[in-house]
Order: C-alpha cells, then sequence, then structure tokens
C-alpha cells in the first residue's frame, strides 16, 4: 500500500502553490471572493479541472480536483469554493451523465468559464427527504409549468441557473415520478423570500408559481430524477471535496500558532496537560479526515462505488468538524466569542465565526441519522427500515 502521491499529482499541487505566492491578494480573504482572483482562476481552467476536454475542461482526475479544494482552502483563497465545487459535483455530473449532447455542449462550458448552478431540491414538507416532493411540474406544449414552493435554497438569489427536481408523474410511486430540470432563476413567477441563520448564514425560500421552463431543459428522461439524484448522492454529501480539510487544517496551524505565542497564568497554554491531550485529538481526527477524503478519490479514479465511503467519510468529517470548533471555542475562551474587527479577539475571530456558520453541515444534505442509516444498509448489509 503507497500513500504517496504521483509525480503529476505533486506537481499539480506545486502549480497550484506557486500560483497562489504569486496571485493570493494580501488584503481580501476568504469568505470574501474577489472577482480579480477568481478570473485568474478561469484563466488557468481550474473550474473546469474534471470536465472533458470536449467540453472546454482540464479531464484531471478527482485527486486534483481534492488538491486544488484542499490548498485554495488553506491559503484562504477569495474564491467560493463551495459554489464552484456545487456546480461540477451535482449539476455537472448529472449533465455529463444523463443530458442530453446539446445540454453538454451548452452548458458544460459554462461551467468551466465560471458560470455556477443551484440546486433547488428540498421543500417545507419533505427536507432531504425527496421522494416527499410536492413541487409540480406538467407539461404544456414546448414548455412546463411549474407550481410549488422550495426551501433551504442558497444560491438562487445570486446564480442564474439552478438544477430543479419537480413531481411530474403524482400517479407514480414515491420515487418513481420526478424530473430534473435547468430553470433560468429570472424568469416570471419565481419569488424569492431569504432566511438568515448563525453567522450571517443566508438561504431562501423559493416559490414558484406558473413559471415556464423549456422543454428542452428537462435532464435526461422524465420520471427518472430520483434515479438521477440517488446515483449522484456520494458527491451530493461532498460537494467541495477536499475544501474542509483545508479549512479546519489551516484553523488548527493557526489555533496551535496562538496557543504557543499566549501566556495564561504565566506559561503557555500548550504546557498543560490537558490542552495538550485536547490538541492530539484534533490533529488525530483533521488526519483521518484526510485519509478518508484521498481515499474517496482514489476509489472514484479507479471507477470504484464510493457509495458507502461516501457516507462514512460525511458523517465522520462532519462530526470532527463541528468537534474541532467547539473544543477550539473551548480553548480560546470567552474572547473567542468576540466577533471580528472587535479588540482583543483572537485569530481575528475566525473561530466564533466558524463556530456558528459551520453548524448547519450537521442538518444539511441528510441529518447524521440519515446518513449512518445509509451506511447500516448500504455498507453494512443490514435491512432497511
Amino acid at each position: 500500500m503507497d500513500f504517496k502521491f504521483g509525480e503529476e499529482h505533486r506537481n499539480f499541487r506545486q502549480e497550484i502553490l506557486d500560483f497562489l505566492e504569486k496571485e493570493l491578494p494580501g488584503d481580501v480573504k476568504a469568505p470574501v471572493s474577489s472577482p480579480d482572483f477568481i478570473g485568474k482562476v478561469i484563466n488557468k481552467g481550474w473550474l473546469g479541472l474534471s470536465i472533458p476536454e470536449n467540453y472546454g475542461g482540464l479531464g484531471l482526475d478527482a485527486i486534483c480536483r481534492v488538491i486544488l479544494n484542499e490548498e485554495m482552502s488553506y491559503h484562504q483563497a477569495p474564491i467560493s469554493l463551495g459554489l464552484y465545487g456545487r456546480s461540477f459535483s451535482v449539476f455537472g455530473r448529472i449533465c455529463l451523465e444523463h443530458g442530453s449532447e446539446e445540454q453538454k455542449q451548452t452548458w458544460l462550458p459554462r461551467l468551466t468559464e465560471g458560470e455556477a448552478f443551484g440546486q433547488c431540491y428540498t421543500e417545507p414538507e419533505s427536507g432531504t427527504d425527496m421522494t416527499r416532493i410536492q413541487t409540480r411540474a406538467v407539461r404544456d406544449g414546448d414548455h412546463y409549468i411549474i407550481n410549488g414552493q422550495k426551501m433551504f435554497i442558497t444560491t438562487t438569489h445570486t446564480l442564474k441557473r439552478t438544477l430543479l427536481m419537480a413531481r411530474t408523474n403524482p400517479d407514480a410511486s414515491a420515487d418513481k415520478g420526478l424530473s430534473m430540470f435547468v430553470m433560468d432563476n429570472t424568469s416570471p413567477g419565481i419569488s424569492i423570500t431569504q432566511m438568515m441563520g448563525l453567522g450571517g448564514y443566508r438561504t431562501n425560500q423559493v416559490f414558484l408559481d406558473n413559471v415556464k421552463v423549456p422543454c428542452e431543459n428537462l435532464i435526461g428522461v422524465e420520471n427518472r430524477g430520483y434515479q438521477y439524484y440517488l446515483a449522484n448522492k456520494p458527491f451530493y454529501l461532498h460537494k467541495e471535496q477536499g475544501a474542509e480539510v483545508g479549512s479546519v487544517q489551516r484553523a488548527f496551524d493557526d489555533l496551535v500558532q496562538h496557543l504557543k505565542n499566549t501566556r495564561r497564568d504565566g506559561i503557555p497554554p500548550v504546557k498543560r496537560p490537558v490542552i495538550r491531550q485536547k490538541l492530539a485529538e484534533m490533529a488525530a481526527n483533521i488526519k483521518a479526515m484526510r485519509l478518508l477524503t484521498y481515499k474517496m478519490a482514489w476509489m472514484e479514479t479507479r471507477g470504484l462505488d464510493i457509495s458507502h465511503i461516501a457516507s462514512v467519510a460525511r458523517v465522520f468529517n462532519v462530526e470532527s468538524w463541528l468537534k474541532f470548533n467547539s473544543t477550539a471555542m473551548q480553548l480560546l475562551g470567552m474572547n473567542g466569542q468576540l466577533r471580528r474587527g472587535e479588540n482583543n479577539t483572537p485569530l481575528g475571530g475566525t473561530m466564533g465565526w466558524h463556530y456558528e456558520f459551520d453548524a448547519i453541515q450537521d442538518f444539511t444534505r441528510g441529518s447524521p441519522s440519515y446518513t449512518k442509516s445509509m451506511i447500516a444498509t448500504h455498507g453494512l448489509g443490514l435491512p432497511e427500515v
């Protein structure tokens, strides 16, 4: 078993590091985005990293994608990895696997040019159980007429297009009558209402009132949308594959450095046994997160089924991530709760922001209990309940 990266991947990581050393703006960091920096990333072709060359991408493998996300996130590059990661992992993959040739030729090059596509799945009465979707899509000539309500649709207010899932056959079983469409978010009949969460996290309610979607925007075959969703689920769980590892590793490195340079009662906190044990546990969890993430990418490059490992990685990574944030806040003390820009705020207030903002990871894309149920059913062979 060889855990070393091959020459191609080592060279690609170095190319990214050289780029960041040259182009990373000193005054703008994530989560703020820099259009100028994003433009330079687009010029490198990295937003189309995993898109085949015949559709304008680079055609590089999953390991390269994780390396890119990890390094960009670790160095706090001012680019929304979540936005672009979601665009490829969800819409890009589904379009590649199930879209028509015309759809691939039309939309995939737009991903490489920096256009992001959102997703419009969840509803007030269904949450992440897609079989309970009630939004209707009724064919009328050369259009579908969409009516319904979506909830927790995070990027609809900023993006032009969204991948929508709606029910096209209400008489079919719950998992058989759903279809996927590309919806123009500027279409008449779309109303967007913001919902604010912890850490300034914005998401939306989306109301669809007789919204027209052209028939050519149907992805794949009518009534097969839920099957496309299930096939995409491992990637839906890890839309920003690698970014969470880079982000947590950077936060950990900054935390350790801060504790080394801090004095409490005249001695550095890192000399206290309890704190050393907590830091060691953090380091072990981050190492495991990274190994799980790269194992998943390695399996993908070899065409192996990643359904089980994706669920395992999702549960472990999120639980480790949120535990890291909680433990970091304990180690920083009361000052860790101070906001950015306030006096005496340790680490610029980033840990307090992460503690609030990242809390959504505990239930987005499916609750932990749902994901653990997937592990039991698909990984352990236990009967469904």
